[in-house]
């Protein structure tokens, strides 16, 4: 597709090179995720498609979808599946597909120095409070899990204000806070992490902007893809960080890291924990 980026305003060049040179992220996701990965607002995206020739997003999504699959352009094999699909099963792909992209996305981005210089801190600690309250609870309870069985004194923080103020009280400079943030900072996380700062603790944050506000003064901070607003959205890519965190802890503390997970499977064969 031969367009002069010279005859398209200003503002709204770059997204049409993005478009031009990216179409399998046009392929996977909605306006509202695209808007958002761009930092856009959705009628600027709509107008860089029309810039495109073609009457809006949902326009130029459907012959870029066939474009993609007619040149057998590298894309997930259920992707293919959209070409034929009804609108409900399309919500199943696209959400199957931000997901895959969220991960590759985070895994393209992430430095690789800031997840070891996190596992160093997380292992010089003496207590790790873990802060995902809300929707992120999840991920605080899954990471909560993978470090625990490595080393102790992991406190994941589950319930508002009295848990909150409890770690505000107690949190000292050898210990540290991690805290998950997504699109808006929750008010209860803010705090905990201000006071482990003032405290002279140490932070880590894990968001999916380095303008959110735990970002401040983290000593590490690890940023991960979120593919759109939808509260769920970026726990894929974030589960995915955690597992990479704890497989850089096992082997950085080897052997000491394999002898513990020994035993833990031990303990769970001799107490018949599966069927």
């Amino acid at each position: 597709m031969n367009i002069d980026l010279k005859k398209i305003p200003k503002k709204r060049r770059r997204i049409v090179q993005y478009l031009l040179d990216n179409p399998d992220q046009v392929v996977i996701n909605g306006s509202e995720a695209l808007s958002k990965r761009l930092s856009v607002d959705r009628s600027t995206l709509i107008n860089a498609c029309k810039d495109l020739g073609h009457s809006g997003f949902k326009d130029y999504r459907k012959i870029i979808s066939e474009r993609v699959f007619n040149l057998g352009h590298k894309a997930p094999p259920f992707i293919k599946q959209y070409k034929k699909s009804t609108p409900l099963q399309e919500s199943i792909i696209s959400s199957l597909a931000a997901d895959l992209s969220a991960v590759e996305m985070t895994s393209k981005k992430i430095d690789l120095k800031l997840i070891e210089k996190a596992v160093n801190i997380i292992f010089d600690s003496n207590i790790v409070y873990i802060s995902a309250l809300g929707y992120n609870a999840v991920v605080g309870q899954y990471l909560e899990n993978l470090l625990r069985t490595l080393k102790s004194g992991i406190i994941n923080i589950e319930h508002y204000h009295g848990a909150v103020f409890d770690v505000i009280n107690n949190i000292s400079n050898k210990d540290l806070v991690i805290s998950f943030s997504f699109d808006r900072v929750m008010l209860d996380c803010q705090n905990i992490f201000t006071a482990a700062k003032n405290k002279g603790a140490k932070t880590i944050s894990i968001t999916d902007s380095v303008h959110s506000t735990l970002v401040d003064g983290a000593d590490v901070n690890l940023l991960i893809n979120n593919p759109s607003r939808v509260f769920f959205s970026p726990i894929v890519a974030t589960i995915s960080l955690c597992n990479a965190i704890m497989h850089y802890a096992v082997e950085k503390n080897k052997p000491e890291s394999l002898e513990k997970l020994k035993a833990y499977t031990k303990m769970a064969e001799k107490s018949d924990i599966y069927i």
